[in-house]
């Protein structure tokens, strides 16, 4: 199996075994389900997409979780609890917003699947791999053009999925955007989403559950 299909097929196991996951929850959420139906519809056009990405773009272009990606998680790991730091000081660093789960909802582990595993491994797919290969591949913007891009409809998605007001959801417009920026030179950095992916989610673990008291 050649490099990249190996990349491709660990991040399309992932994102069946979290499809799996969300289902089961989305069965059980009743009126609380819009969280988990976002996530599963970005992450079905995701593996649709891994599927038939040569006919759209360069397939060549997509990063997948490549050989070194447990390293590049820890790495991940590491700059997430970088930014935290940095935001304590500079208060609009990290602080990107989580999805708006209601708090009537009883389940922890409802909460930590919508707001960590789902929002980091959809999210970073959708924008950092095939939105930013559409960017350079079929409008012909440059690497740096296409990540601007990238996070101003990043932070868009957030400013709609998370009920309109960033702020109210932990974050702001600039500093989603500021973050997916930085998520995506780091995957392209590294040629591998695991990085982005962890990094994002530490951020998301801080500001959904650490900063608000919630117990997970």
């Amino acid at each position: 199996m050649a490099k990249n299909d190996k990349s491709q097929y660990r991040i399309k196991l992932l994102l069946v075994g979290l499809l799996f996951v969300l289902t089961y929850f989305l069965v059980n959420a009743q009126q609380y389900a819009y969280g988990f139906l976002i996530y599963i519809v970005m992450g079905t056009l995701s593996l649709f997409f891994y599927n038939s990405w040569s006919k759209i773009s360069k397939v060549g272009d997509l990063e997948g979780l490549g050989d070194n990606w447990i390293k590049n998680a820890f790495i991940g790991i590491g700059l997430g609890i970088a930014t935290i730091i940095v935001g304590h000081f500079i208060t609009f660093v990290g602080a990107i917003g989580v999805p708006s789960v209601p708090s009537s909802i009883v389940s922890a582990v409802s909460r930590f699947v919508i707001i960590v595993p789902s929002a980091m491994i959809f999210e970073s797919v959708f924008f950092l791999d095939f939105f930013v290969d559409f960017l350079q591949s079929k409008l012909k913007l440059n690497k740096w053009t296409s990540l601007v891009v990238m996070g101003i409809f990043a932070s868009l998605f957030h400013l709609v999925a998370y009920g309109g007001n960033l702020q109210a959801s932990g974050g702001n417009f600039f500093s989603a955007f500021l973050m997916f920026f930085l998520f995506g030179w780091l995957a392209e950095y590294q040629n591998d989403l695991s990085g982005a992916i962890t990094w994002h989610g530490t951020l998301n673990v801080f500001i959904g559950f650490i900063t608000l008291n919630v117990i997970i």
